[in-house]
C-alpha cells in the first residue's frame, strides 16, 4: 500500500481528525494507524523516536497498542481515476 497523504489535526470542540488517502488500504490499516497516532498523542513520553518504523517493519500489528474503534471512521470518497483524484491541490 502506497499513502499518498495523511494529515492529523484537532477541530474547534476537541475532534481529532485523522485523514488518509492510499492507492489501497489492507484489513484494520486505517484503525491500527489511528490507534498508533492516539496513542502517540497521549504517551509522548513512552514512545521512543523511530517506533513507528520498529512497528511498521514488524509486519505484525498484534505488536502495536490497541486498534483504534471503527465507530468513528467514515470512508469519503473513491477515485479511480488520476483525473478526479483531489490532490495535491485540495481546498482544505
Amino acid at each position: 500500500c502506497r499513502v499518498l497523504h495523511s494529515r492529523v489535526w484537532r477541530k474547534s470542540g476537541g475532534t481529532v481528525v485523522f485523514d488518509i488517502v492510499a492507492n489501497r488500504f489492507l484489513y484494520k490499516m486505517v484503525r491500527n494507524l489511528a490507534g498508533f497516532l492516539l496513542y502517540v498523542g497521549r504517551n509522548p513520553r513512552q514512545t521512543p523516536p523511530g517506533s513507528a518504523v520498529t512497528l511498521l517493519e514488524a509486519r505484525d500489528r498484534t505488536v502495536g497498542p490497541v486498534t483504534a474503534h471503527a465507530g468513528g471512521l467514515t470512508l469519503m470518497a473513491i477515485h479511480y481515476g488520476a483525473s478526479d483524484f483531489p490532490f495535491p491541490d485540495d481546498p482544505y
